[in-house]
Formats: C-alpha cells, sequence, structure tokens
C-alpha cells in the first residue's frame, strides 16, 4: 500500500449483489495531523479481496485507490 490506497473493511461497502455498487461515491478522508489541513479524496478503484464471502464473513477486506493530485 502507498499514499493513494487504503485498506477497508468489504463489508462496509455497498454491494449489488456480489459486485461493489458502482454507483456509490467513496471518498477517503486523510487527517492530517495538527499542524497540516485535513483532505477529502474521491475513490477511483476498489478491488475486493477475489476470495470475499460476505456470507460466511470470510476475507473482508477491500483496497481504495485514490489520487491525491500529487506527484
Amino acid at each position: 500500500i502507498d499514499v493513494t490506497a487504503a485498506f477497508v473493511a468489504a463489508p462496509c461497502l455497498d454491494f449489488s449483489g456480489s459486485e461493489v455498487n458502482k454507483n456509490t461515491k467513496y471518498e477517503v478522508y486523510l487527517d492530517a495531523g495538527i499542524d497540516n489541513t485535513p483532505a477529502t479524496y474521491t475513490v477511483s478503484s476498489i478491488t475486493v479481496h477475489p476470495d470475499y464471502n460476505a456470507t460466511m464473513n470470510l476475507n473482508p477486506i477491500a483496497v481504495l485507490q485514490f489520487n491525491t493530485g500529487g506527484s
């Protein structure tokens, strides 16, 4: 994981059947601490663990990719 990705619990995402609902807008909020301004970034892609099983709560993890606008 780098500065443009974050791990999240897959059950926190909005699913339509077995796929993440592409119509839901996701954002990542980063708290920069006392000296810096917090920022919100729009998620550009979501990768759910290929073996995620919501019924049995197996492999409940996903990676959110977002653009910070930096280099």
